[in-house]
C-alpha cells in the first residue's frame, strides 16, 4: 500500500506542471488533482491506521485536498491528546479547513498543536471556552465536540450544540463511520406530536408491541435505544437486514436505500460492527442531527443525549431473578475470563504501537469466524469451545461499553434456538474503569458520588443480560473484581452501596469474589490474579494458568520481556492437580483468550485444542470428587498412551502400595506392551517421554545420547526409570508431584 501511494504522489507532482502531458488533455486538470490526492489522503488515513508513518506529501498538495477531502472523512470515535490513527487524522484535516491547524500538521498524532486548535474550535462554537480536557473536556474531542464537526461538514447547521452526552459510558472502541446516504422523504409525515406519542411510536415501529412501563424518558437516545434493545425487539431474532431497515424508519423516519441498506447490513453480517455500535453510529449521522433530531426535540423536549443518564442500558434491570438456575456455595464451579475487545476487521487491539503484531498466540483464523466482538459467529464459536472444555461460566471482560455483550446475549439466543449448550455468564469487573473512566477522574470508592458510578456499571452490565442467562451463585450474579489498586480508595462502604442499590434494583444481591490486591474488604470470596505467572493461587476462589508470554508486547516497545514457560502443558497440568488438591469449590483459569499475554486456552494457530482437552479433562477429574492422585494418572494415561483411563487400569494403579516411586509408575507405562505395541521410534520416544516426565523438550545432544542406546541395550521402561530417577526430576517435578499424589521421588 505505501508503495502504491508513493506512486501516486509521484504522479500527482506531473500532475500540477503545466507542461505535463495531462495539462494538455480535456480532463479538468483541478478537478482531477483534487480527486487524486483525496485517494491520497485517504490511503494516507489508512496506513495512520495499521502504525505507519505519515506520507511525505507536500503542503501544496494537501492545502488543495483538504476542503475536498474534509466531508469524505470522519472522527468517528473519543480522541485527545496523545491519541494516534485516522480519527485522529481526519481531524486534522478538518481544523485545516477551518483556519485552525497548517496543512503540514496533519500526522495522525495527537499532540499540543491539534489539543491548542481544538480548544479554539470549541471556544468558536460555543461549547466549552475554558477548564482542562480531564476537567471540562477543553482540548478534548469528545461526542458533543465531534457532533459539532459532523454537523459543521454538512453547511447546514450553526446553532447552539446538543446537550452534552451521557457519563454512563466511556468511549466506544474505533469503528467505521455510517455511509452518509441523501435522506429521502417518508412517503407519509410520522413525526409524533408528543413525547408520548414518541415513546409508543418508537417502541410499536421496532417490535410492534406498546412500550412496558417504566421506559427511559430521559434522552431520544435512551427511548431509541430502549426500543431496539428491549426483551420483546430481542426476542423477536431480527435478521441484519431486517435491523438495518429499522434503523432507517424507525430512527432516521424514512424508508432504506438500496445502497445504504447493502453497505450496512454488511457491516454488521462481516463482523465490523455489532449491532450496538451501529444504533450509536446512526444517533451520530448528520442526517439525524440535522434532520430529525430538531422536529423530535421540539415535540418531545428531549435533547438527544441526556447530560447524565441515570437509566440501564438494557431492559432487565427490574426483571427477577427468581426463575434463574443458580449454583450453591458448595457446588464445584468452573470460571473463566473472555477478553472481548478484539477486532481483526478494524485492527483494534490487534496491532501495536511500533506497528508490530500484538498477539503472541493467535487464532485459527481471524475471518472463518471474523475474529470481533462484533461478529456472532465468533460469541458461538468459542462459547461452543468452552462448552466442550467443561467451563461453567464465561466472565466477560467489562469495562463499561455495552456492544460486545448485547452481541454475545443475541449470540446465546442463537444457540439456545439451535439446542446448543454453553456457559452461564457473569461479570469480569476491569477495574481499570476506576481510571479511565468518562468522570476523567481516579475513582475514590470512599465517596457516594463515585460508589454510584462503580454500581452503575454493574447495573448496566447485568440490566443487558437476561435472568436465564446469569450465572448465580446462591441466587446471587457473580461478579469477579480485578485489583482494587486502580482506585484512589476504597473501603467496605463500597461494597455496601453496590449490594444494597443491586438488591433494590434486581431483587437479591451479587456474589462478589475480590481480588486479594488492593481489595481490603469483605466479600463472598476472594481469589488473587497472577497464576499464569506465579502458578496456582489457592484462595477461596482457587486461579490456575497455562503459563505467560508477553514477547509481543516487548516488541513493540509496550512492555519488558516476560515469559513463564508453559512446559508443554506441564505448568497447567501442575496447576490442575494443586487446585484439585486443594479442595476449592471454585477455580478461575487465567485466561480463555487473552492473546495479547499468552495466557490463552482457546484453540490457536500454536497450540491448537491442546488446552481446551486438558481443561475437559482435569475439569471432569475434578467435579467427579477424583483426588490429585488419580489426576495424576489421568495424565499419564493421556500423555503416555493417548487415551482415557479405563477403570481397571486406574483401580490397579490407585491400588499401589506405599513406596512406589514415580520410576517405577513411569516404567510401568513405558514397558507395558500396550505402548510397545504403539510402534515408537527412538527419535520419536526421546522428546515425547522428555515433555511427560520432566515438562520439556528434549535437547538435539539428548536424542542423539539415548537412539543409539534404545536400538541396542536399554529398554523403553528401563530408560524411563533412568530419566525418572535423574536429579533434574527428582528435585523439580518428583518433589512438587509426590505430596499431592502419595508417589516417592
Amino acid at each position: 500500500m505505501r508503495a502504491y501511494a508513493g506512486l501516486l504522489v509521484a504522479a500527482l507532482l506531473l500532475l500540477s506542471l503545466p507542461g505535463s502531458l495531462a495539462y494538455a488533455q480535456s480532463v479538468d486538470r483541478q478537478s482531477l488533482l483534487t480527486a487524486l490526492v483525496t485517494r491520497l489522503l485517504q490511503l494516507e488515513r489508512q496506513l495512520i491506521a495499521l502504525g505507519a508513518a505519515p506520507l511525505d506529501i507536500p503542503v501544496s498538495l494537501r492545502s488543495l485536498a483538504s476542503s475536498a477531502d474534509a466531508g469524505s472523512c470522519a472522527v468517528e470515535r473519543t480522541v485527545g491528546r496523545g491519541s494516534r490513527g485516522a480519527a485522529v487524522s481526519c481531524l486534522q484535516e478538518f481544523l485545516v479547513t477551518q483556519g485552525l491547524l497548517s496543512a503540514d500538521s496533519v500526522t495522525g498524532y495527537f499532540g499540543v498543536l491539534t489539543e491548542a486548535a481544538v480548544q479554539r474550535f470549541q471556544a468558536q462554537q460555543g461549547i466549552v471556552s475554558s477548564g482542562t480536557p480531564a476537567s471540562t473536556g477543553y482540548g478534548f474531542v469528545g461526542k458533543l465536540t465531534r457532533a459539532r464537526i459532523a454537523l459543521l461538514r454538512t453547511g447546514t447547521v450553526t446553532a447552539a450544540p446538543q446537550s452534552p452526552p451521557p457519563t454512563r459510558l466511556p468511549p466506544a472502541p474505533t469503528v467505521p463511520d455510517v455511509p452518509q446516504s441523501p435522506p429521502t422523504p417518508p412517503s407519509t409525515p410520522r413525526f409524533p406530536a408528543d413525547r408520548a406519542a414518541f415513546v409508543r411510536g418508537a417502541h410499536a415501529c421496532v417490535s410492534g408491541h406498546e412500550p412496558s412501563t417504566g421506559v427511559a424518558q430521559t434522552s431520544l437516545e435512551a427511548v431509541f435505544r430502549g426500543a431496539f434493545f428491549s426483551d420483546d425487539a430481542q426476542a423477536r431474532r431480527m435478521d441484519d437486514q431486517a435491523f438495518v431497515d429499522k434503523l432507517y424508519r424507525c430512527v432516521l423516519y424514512r424508508e432504506s436505500d438500496a445502497v445504504g441498506l447493502a453497505t450496512l447490513t454488511a457491516s454488521l453480517s462481516s463482523g465490523t460492527k455489532s449491532r450496538y455500535e451501529l444504533f450509536e453510529s446512526v444517533i451520530s449521522m448528520s442526517e439525524f442531527s440535522a434532520s430529525v433530531a430538531p422536529t423530535l426535540t421540539a415535540a418531545t423536549g428531549l435533547a438527544v443525549y441526556a447530560a447524565d443518564d441515570p437509566t440501564p442500558v438494557g431492559p432487565y434491570a427490574g426483571v427477577s431473578n427468581s426463575a434463574a438456575a443458580s449454583w450453591t456455595s458448595s457446588d464445584k464451579v468452573l470460571m473463566t475470563p473472555f477478553f472481548l475487545w478484539y477486532n481483526a476487521l478494524t485492527g483494534t487491539h490487534m496491532t501495536g504501537q511500533r506497528g508490530l503484531d500484538e498477539l503472541t498466540d493467535h487464532p485459527t483464523s481471524l475471518t472463518d469466524p471474523p475474529l470481533s466482538w462484533a461478529s456472532t459467529a465468533w460469541w458461538r464459536k468459542e462459547l461452543s469451545d468452552m462448552s466442550a472444555a467443561g467451563i461453567d461460566v464465561i466472565l466477560p471482560y467489562y469495562l463499561g461499553y455495552p456492544g460486545g455483550i448485547l452481541t454475545l446475549v443475541q449470540a446465546l439466543r442463537d444457540m439456545d434456538a439451535q439446542g446448543q449448550s454453553h456457559p452461564k455468564v457473569g461479570m469480569f469487573y476491569d477495574t481499570l474503569a476506576f481510571e479511565n473512566n468518562p468522570l476523567k477522574r481516579k475513582l475514590d470508592l470512599r465517596t457516594d458520588a463515585d460508589r454510584a458510578y462503580f454500581y452503575r456499571t454493574i447495573r448496566d452490565y447485568y440490566s443487558m443480560v437476561p435472568p436465564q442467562y446469569r450465572a448465580q451463585i446462591d441466587g446471587k450474579p457473580i461478579v469477579v473484581l480485578f485489583w482494587g489498586t486502580f482506585a484512589a480508595g476504597i473501603d467496605q462502604g463500597a461494597i455496601t452501596y453496590v449490594q444494597d442499590h443491586f438488591r433494590q434494583d434486581f431483587g437479591t444481591g451479587l456474589y462478589i469474589i475480590r481480588d486479594t490486591n488492593g481489595w481490603n474488604v469483605t466479600t463472598d470470596s476472594a481469589t488473587t490474579w497472577g497464576a499464569a505467572v506465579a502458578g496456582p493461587s489457592l484462595q477461596d476462589t482457587v486461579q490456575i494458568g497455562p503459563g505467560y508470554d508477553q514477547s509481543a508486547l516487548a516488541a513493540n516497545g509496550e512492555r519488558p520481556a516476560g515469559v513463564v514457560s508453559r512446559e508443554a502443558g506441564a505448568f497447567y497440568i501442575k496447576s490442575w492437580l494443586q487446585a484439585i488438591a486443594s479442595g476449592k469449590k471454585r477455580i478461575i483459569v487465567e485466561t480463555w483468550n487473552e492473546l495479547h499475554e499468552g495466557t490463552d486456552i482457546a484453540e490457536s494457530k500454536e497450540y491448537g485444542r491442546q488446552y481446551i482437552d486438558l481443561t475437559r479433562t482435569y475439569a471432569a477429574q475434578w467435579h467427579a470428587g477424583a483426588s490429585s492422585r488419580q489426576a495424576f494418572f489421568e495424565y499419564l494415561y493421556r500423555c503416555v498412551l493417548g487415551r482415557k483411563s479405563d477403570a481397571s487400569g486406574m483401580e490397579y494403579f490407585m491400588s499401589l502400595p506405599a513406596g512406589t516411586t514415580f520410576a517405577d509408575v513411569y516404567a510401568g507405562f513405558y514397558g507395558s506392551p500396550e505402548f510397545a505395541a504403539k510402534g515408537v521410534s527412538g527419535a520419536q520416544l526421546v522428546p515425547a517421554a522428555y515433555s511427560c516426565i520432566l515438562g520439556r523438550g528434549a535437547a538435539g545432544s539428548e536424542v542423539d545420547y539415548w537412539v543409539p542406546l534404545l536400538s541396542s541395550s536399554v529398554s523403553r521402561g528401563q530408560f524411563a526409570r533412568q530419566v525418572a530417577t535423574s536429579s533434574e526430576f527428582m528435585t523439580g517435578r518428583g518433589a512438587f508431584f509426590a505430596p499431592t499424589t502419595g508417589l516417592l521421588p
